[in-house]
């Protein structure tokens, strides 16, 4: 967006906590305000996301990472017949594991998009369910 024509106001917030031994908790918010002089609706842009991720270590060996979020309901415009689309919310799971062998070698897998495809933008879906692993050499 053009800033001379489009104004934002962004309210974060984040929770952190670690009360339980190996355990770290995660949320974060953010919420948005849009003022334009020329447009209808903010094209592709919620008015919210909500991240929450936890993160769990068994034993300085294994990793446990989920992060679940959510992207609030974004609007466009079909250019041909100059009609509103709402393309709904976002909702997606990720799960990673991570096996640390020695402080120099781990291997790990990530499990995205476990809630299924959805709309990234207009006629564009997001991939679905994917799973991506490699090696970490540190050195």
């Amino acid at each position: 967006y053009d800033s001379s024509n489009v104004s934002l106001v962004t309210l974060h917030g984040e929770l952190f906590a670690a009360m339980v031994k190996n355990l770290n908790l995660f949320a974060g918010f953010n919420l948005y305000k849009y003022s334009s002089k020329q447009e209808k609706e903010p094209w592709h842009r919620p008015l919210f996301d909500i991240k929450i991720t936890g993160k769990y270590n068994i034993d300085n060996k294994i990793f446990v990472n989920l992060d679940a979020f959510i992207i609030g309901e974004t609007k466009t415009i079909d250019l041909h017949s100059d009609s509103l689309i709402d393309l709904g919310k976002t909702y997606d799971i990720n799960l990673g594991f991570t096996y640390k062998f020695s402080k120099l070698f781990s291997v790990y897998f990530q499990f995205n998009n476990l809630a299924g495809e959805y709309i990234g933008w207009y006629n564009y879906k997001v991939r679905g369910f994917h799973v991506l692993g490699g090696a970490i050499l540190n050195f």
